[in-house]
């Protein structure tokens, strides 16, 4: 369930207008409408004052879920392997070999759904300053258009990178990395290409 749909379930169940809900939130109409109709996310403190407005957790706001007793969350680990090297590795198994424990309130303040996230492992020594050699990574798959500087992992045709990612004009990606041993690559973006999912977290040595 969405956001948006969310919202609207909750505001209809204690049978408030959108009018008063914007009062009471102190946002215009127009903004309320965008959270609404249209999927704009709200601040983290106007998630928390709408979610307290209509007597539900931000939980339940954000991902359509009751509100869990327990405070840890567990997200899959796969056993495949990122090269932050040449991107000699392939997947190694496709299903899930352990779970790790994350809190669940810094899911909801980095506007995560953990069911959408998944550990994966770090090979090689281009990203060695951030991400060194057999850190796991956490990464989030709902986040799939680039943002220039950020880092994600991806796949081009067989192989399977993590890079820092620059969006260039003409429709190509500049692969960056953080070991100056390591020059920066340039690929057309095509069928060949697919942006698995932005790192946003670790375990390991380096960080993010």
């Amino acid at each position: 369930m969405s956001f948006s749909f969310n919202f609207k379930t909750a505001l209809k169940a204690i049978g408030k207008t959108q009018s008063q809900l914007a009062h009471e939130l102190d946002v215009s109409e127009n903004t309320l409408s965008n959270w609404l109709n249209k999927g704009v996310m709200p601040s983290w403190d106007n998630l928390e004052k709408s979610a307290k407005l209509l007597n539900i957790s931000v939980q339940t706001l954000l991902f359509g879920v009751s509100d869990l007793a327990e405070t840890y969350v567990e997200v899959p680990e796969f056993n495949i392997r990122f090269s932050a090297g040449h991107g000699a590795m392939l997947f190694e198994e496709s299903s899930a070999t352990a779970t790790a424990s994350y809190r669940e309130d810094w899911f909801l303040k980095e506007r995560l759904n953990p069911k959408r996230c998944v550990r994966a492992r770090v090979q090689g020594s281009s990203m060695q300053g951030i991400l060194w050699d057999g850190d796991i990574v956490l990464i989030n798959r709902d986040e799939t258009s680039v943002i220039d500087g950020k880092i994600y992992a991806l796949r081009i045709g067989e192989e399977l990178y993590i890079k820092r990612l620059q969006k260039i004009p003409g429709g190509t990606l500049k692969l960056q990395s953080e070991n100056p041993d390591y020059d920066d690559v340039t690929v057309p973006v095509n069928e060949d290409v697919e942006i698995i999912g932005r790192v946003r977290d670790k375990t390991g040595r380096g960080g993010l």
